[in-house]
């Protein structure tokens, strides 16, 4: 791969063909969604790629005050009369041509301080070809002045609004599905490490990076920092402004397959297990000693589940007909995996009790405090069997697939009568809630 000198990759290249026998490949510049391609493409080790996020860091389309990612590095234009002027050995060739060819000043035009310019009905290659059909010019003259227009305009490097424009996801706008597209890229690579059985540093260093970059998406903000509230989703946040257009953005999807990687739910050989090591122990476990429940509850396959810590590891399977059922570690049985993966209704309830040497193991606090927490749903909720129940928002599940799940437990509502989980910041999002365009029983 072409590993550029700052630690990014060259992801996007042209190409051209100056003749019938050459052609000619030149970089574009960075862009985040090509890191992300590399990250993804299985082609880098574990240290390659955390020198790729130290790399993006370092780079220019970090962008400080949102801690995370721009698409590309902030373009600067030229000034409105700098552009569309021919310039150096063009202009002088031109000039030269015009002197000998009345009809070329259909294409260009001389302004009052003697630079030349294409004309404005030149607005693109085509045009340029069916004006160029009109004169006289040769073969070669006709070279020079396509090799111009591209020299002025460069159309081959185009990218988007992102280069030309400051809104809608353009210069200096954080475009939060990629993000969440990095997240997720990264997040492959840790489990990557953990499945080749690579050091536990590396491991470590991984997961340090994945919560870095974790660290400055929205719900890690204040609404201050966010422009909004920092639980919902939304389109991308211009350089001159909070975050825009909320709704079901690309990163729902990202994140929901993040959240499951983050909790650990992994399928192998055709068990379902549990492996943590990105979630923090502060985040949303606790140990049955302080209130006597789990704090992280989700469903999976339709099957209410619970993590919370322990002694030891353990795994308890809480069968319909009463019975339950106890496996020393962190994975479930072939029969008790296909129980859950087919939603047979044999299993009404798994506790997964993760031991302190595991967690000890494979995780650490995070150093930002998180904006809220995942609350426990009502005794009525804990044995659902799809996104019907409550708040749960549901996703599919491919038994085969490395991560699994299909509901996280919700925020409580603001006009619940349970203890609220909004923690940290919950005063301050109810309070920044009408400013922001949101009630505040929608939070």
């Amino acid at each position: 791969m072409g590993r550029r000198n700052d630690g990014l990759y060259h992801s996007y290249n042209r190409v051209s063909f100056p003749s019938d026998d050459t052609a000619r490949v030149d970089h574009l510049g960075p862009m985040l969604e090509g890191q992300v391609a590399v990250l993804s493409s299985g082609a880098l080790g574990s240290d390659e790629t955390l020198e790729m996020v130290d790399a993006l860091f370092a780079s220019a389309m970090y962008r400080a005050d949102q801690n995370t990612f721009v698409l590309y590095p902030p373009a600067e234009l030229q000034p409105f009369v700098e552009r569309n002027a021919i310039s150096g050995e063009a202009a002088d060739r031109l000039e030269r041509m015009g002197r000998e060819h009345e009809d070329l000043d259909a294409i260009v035009v001389t302004d009052v301080d003697g630079r030349l310019h294409f004309r404005p009905e030149v607005v693109n290659v085509r045009a340029l070809e069916r004006l160029l059909d009109q004169t006289d010019l040769r073969e070669e003259e006709r070279a020079t002045l396509f090799d111009a227009y591209e020299a002025v305009f460069d159309h081959r490097s185009f990218t988007g609004r992102s280069g030309r424009m400051h809104g809608y996801e353009g210069i200096g706008s954080v475009y939060w599905h990629m993000v969440a597209k990095l997240l997720l890229a990264v997040q492959e690579n840790y489990w990557v490490a953990v499945e080749r059985g690579e050091p536990d540093t590396t491991v470590a260093r991984l997961a340090d990076a994945y919560r870095r970059i974790r660290s400055g998406l929205g719900y890690r903000k204040t609404p201050t920092e966010y422009g909004a509230v920092p639980t919902d989703c939304y389109s991308h946040t211009p350089a001159h402004a909070g975050a825009q257009q909320p709704g079901m953005t690309g990163q729902v999807k990202e994140e929901v397959l993040a959240r499951f990687g983050e909790l650990g739910f992994r399928v192998a050989d055709g068990r379902l297990r549990l492996a943590p090591g990105l979630i923090a122990p502060n985040e949303v476990l606790r140990s049955q000693a302080d209130d006597h429940s789990a704090l992280a509850e989700l469903t999976v396959c339709g099957v209410a589940m619970s993590i919370e810590t322990g002694p030891d590891d353990l795994v308890v399977v809480e069968c319909a007909d009463g019975s339950v059922e106890t496996v020393d570690g962190t994975e479930l049985t072939p029969e008790r995996s296909h129980d859950v993966f087919m939603r047979t209704g044999a299993i009404s309830r798994i506790r997964w009790i993760v031991g302190e040497s595991t967690m000890t193991d494979r995780t650490r606090p995070l150093d930002v405090t998180p904006t809220f927490s995942v609350g426990p749903h009502p005794p009525d909720q804990r044995c659902g069997s799809g996104p019907e129940d409550g708040d749960r928002a549901g996703v599919a599940v491919d038994a085969h697939h490395d991560t699994v799940g299909d509901a996280v437990g919700g925020v409580d509502r603001a006009d619940d009568r349970r203890e609220a989980h909004l923690a940290t910041h919950d005063r301050g999002v109810r309070g920044k809630a009408p400013v922001v365009g949101h009630r505040g029983t929608e939070q």
